[in-house]
């Protein structure tokens, strides 16, 4: 098991607020991918990513953790969590909850089947 890859995948401003979901869709795509198993996971987690990034969007995370999530770092290694900047947003995010609404956001997940040649 390797170090987690930090480094934001996306561009994402300090300064300026996360003010939509759809700001967090491309980062949590890349970060949740970057934990996949095969390809498949890869496609599901992309179809996915509007539900997560509403899930995420409206979970009341601070403006930090948005950012973090919104750069979409492809972690590779470990889990999300464990770079959550704050207390408060850990609990969030192991909520049974919330955890429930990302397990649900890939479960209702349809993939777009690879195209034939």
């Amino acid at each position: 098991m390797g170090k987690p890859n930090l480094k934001p995948a996306y561009p994402v401003r300090a300064e300026q607020p996360v003010s939509s979901s759809i700001e967090l869709t491309k980062g949590l795509v890349s970060m949740f991918s970057s934990f996949a198993r095969d390809e498949s996971q890869k496609k599901t987690y992309a179809a996915a990513g509007p539900c997560l990034a509403t899930s995420v969007y409206k979970a009341g995370f601070s403006q930090e953790t948005l950012h973090f999530l919104a750069g979409g770092a492809p972690l590779g290694t470990g889990s999300i969590v464990e770079h959550v900047p704050n207390d408060k947003d850990k609990a969030i995010w192991q909520s049974p909850r919330f955890t429930q609404e990302l397990v649900d956001c890939t479960a209702n997940a349809t993939p777009t089947p690879l195209s034939e040649p």
